[in-house]
């Protein structure tokens, strides 16, 4: 049986038989084709996926430009439809939804949509309306019982109130009301 450095001294004759690099490995043209291929297959592989990223990219950006639209179309600004998507990505887009989005993101009261709408009131007709403009705003008139308040801390201004007959009648049977 030989012993261990016999071993260790056949082996290191196989290894050193061995070529060092690939250099020294002489390439059959079979493995040059392979080689030149899978060069070829790597040019085409990254030249499909920056073809697929700049898709990619032209895609979300026609259906950024049809989402606004939609948005816009339902009474939304352009900011406004930013904002929806950004908090509604995949959120579909209903006259409901963008009522709900409009009362809760944008605190603006729910318009009515567009089976609910009232009809709109017909305009005034045209022509001559006439107009008081020389009117005074009618004074506020007072109860009886405002009326003795009044009087209890300011009896001139209760007196003046009287006069200028702005206390109404409710208590006949109190005589307050005439000329003092």
């Amino acid at each position: 049986m030989p012993d261990l450095d016999e071993l260790l001294a056949s082996m290191g004759e196989d290894e050193e038989s061995l070529p060092d690099t690939e250099q020294q490995i002489q390439e059959t043209p079979s493995i040059k084709q392979i080689r030149e291929w899978g060069k070829a297959q790597e040019r085409e592989r990254k030249r499909l996926e920056k073809e697929l990223a700049e898709l990619r990219a032209f895609k979300q950006a026609q259906e950024e430009a049809a989402r606004l639209n939609e948005l816009t179309r339902h009474g939304l600004t352009e900011k406004q439809a930013k904002l929806w998507h950004l908090v509604n990505k995949d959120a579909e887009v209903t006259p409901e939804a963008v009522a709900a989005f409009r009362s809760e993101y944008l605190g603006l009261p729910t318009e009515p949509t567009g089976e609910q709408k009232q009809p709109a009131e017909p305009p005034p007709p045209a022509g001559f309306a006439p107009t008081d403009a020389g009117a005074q705003v009618p004074a506020k008139t007072y109860t009886h019982m405002e009326w003795l308040q009044i009087a209890a801390k300011d009896p001139a201004q209760a007196r003046r109130l009287v006069e200028e007959g702005r206390v109404t009648d409710a208590n006949p049977e109190f005589p307050t009301f005439g000329r003092w």
